[in-house]
């Protein structure tokens, strides 16, 4: 008898979906989105970059020639970077409740796509500091990309 009450309250929790969302988690998932949101902005800046790169890193490579120190130090900087924007897209997860159309052109040779880890099970704090990290390494990624072109 002592077990009726519990079951008949989880009963009606997943009857309903569960508890209701709290302001602060839906809060830090508007957060997470938007950092999401902003990564993706960057991302396209930092593809455009990586075409000119792409461009760079064939010259180089179809000289004929041996390459220098430097040509060879600026393609393992180029592939190090590229191996990098691989992780992240590869890692890239979406906000639960905040999934939206991504534009997935595939201008020349661009195969990287992200892929959306909908099992993802995190706390809204953690999926807002998860979101932050992803912008914060897109960033850093078109910063030495940007420091590579010159």
């Amino acid at each position: 008898m002592k077990y009726i009450l519990p079951l008949l309250v989880l009963g009606l929790l997943i009857a309903c979906g569960g508890p209701a969302k709290k302001p602060a988690d839906e809060a830090l998932l508007q957060e997470a989105a938007k950092y999401h949101m902003d990564a993706l902005d960057v991302e396209k800046k930092f593809k455009s970059i990586a075409k000119k790169l792409e461009s760079n890193a064939a010259e180089i490579q179809i000289q004929g020639r041996a390459l220098d120190g430097d040509e060879q130090k600026w393609l393992e900087e180029y592939h190090g970077i590229m191996r990098g924007y691989e992780l992240w897209s590869e890692n890239h997860i979406e906000v639960p409740g905040h999934e939206h159309e991504h534009d997935h052109s595939h201008d020349g040779h661009d195969h990287h796509h992200h892929h959306h880890h909908s099992d993802v099970q995190l706390t809204p704090q953690d999926m807002m500091e998860t979101q932050k990290a992803f912008l914060d390494n897109i960033n850093d990624l078109k910063t030495k990309a940007e420091k590579l072109l010159r």
